[in-house]
């Protein structure tokens, strides 16, 4: 009996050791050497992607076959990524929580944003810059775009440029390609309009085996 009790006393003290641990402030790790090991959550990676893919009036853009080249705006500019599979979330079109499959490695990305890159060339820059519309219109959205945002993507990512003027030069009332905007004290000709996507992927978690599988599977 009375060893009995002993060995209880002995789990009692244990559990009560656990629990008075895990209710202890969290600190890092400390090594044999005295160095603090901490252990930090994945990073989460923010890319963006441009695709040339036509836009369905009224519905969004449309999604590219598989093989298709993904341009990478930032941040390593003029990367090209080809595309292994693509996921829709039911809506047909390229849109928010659409996971892509990209890469060599079959690596998964899932879309946290869709806009418009409007492509425009300047007489001070030789090649074209790619902006990013910061309200979400889509691309034939009629009406004048003066006083409109535009962010640029590359060189000077995110930097904010405002529309003062517009030259209409086609006069079909909306911002499309061969129009002339006056923005930043500068003339730029907008070249061409493409889908703008941005995407997020967790360098910790690599794609699973047979991925299309998997992911086509989570939206039956």
């Amino acid at each position: 009996m009375g060893r009995w009790l002993l060995r209880a006393g002995f789990v009692v003290l244990g559990v009560g050791v656990l629990v008075g641990v895990s209710l202890l402030p969290f600190a890092p790790f400390t090594s044999t050497t005295g160095a603090q090991i901490i252990i930090k959550p994945p990073v989460v990676q923010y890319t963006v992607f441009d695709i040339d893919t036509p836009y369905l009036p009224g519905q969004g853009w449309q999604i590219p076959s598989n093989g298709s080249t993904w341009h990478e705006l930032w941040p390593t500019f003029c990367t090209p990524h080809v595309q292994g599979g693509y996921a829709d979330n039911g809506d047909g079109v390229v849109s928010i929580c659409d996971n892509i499959i990209v890469g060599p490695g079959e690596e998964c990305w899932h879309v946290t944003d869709v806009t418009t890159t409007y492509w425009f060339s300047c007489v001070y820059h030789p090649n074209d810059l790619p902006f990013e519309a910061e309200v979400h219109l889509p691309p034939d959205e009629p009406g004048s775009p003066i006083c409109r945002t535009l962010h640029i993507v590359h060189p000077d990512y995110c930097t904010s440029i405002h529309i003062s003027d517009w030259i209409d030069c086609n006069s079909n009332g909306m911002l499309d390609v061969c129009d002339i905007v006056f923005a930043g004290d500068q003339c730029w000709h907008l070249d061409k309009v493409n889908c703008d996507v941005t995407v997020a992927f967790n360098p910790a978690t690599k794609a699973k085996p047979n991925t299309w599988g998997w992911l086509k599977s989570l939206f039956r």
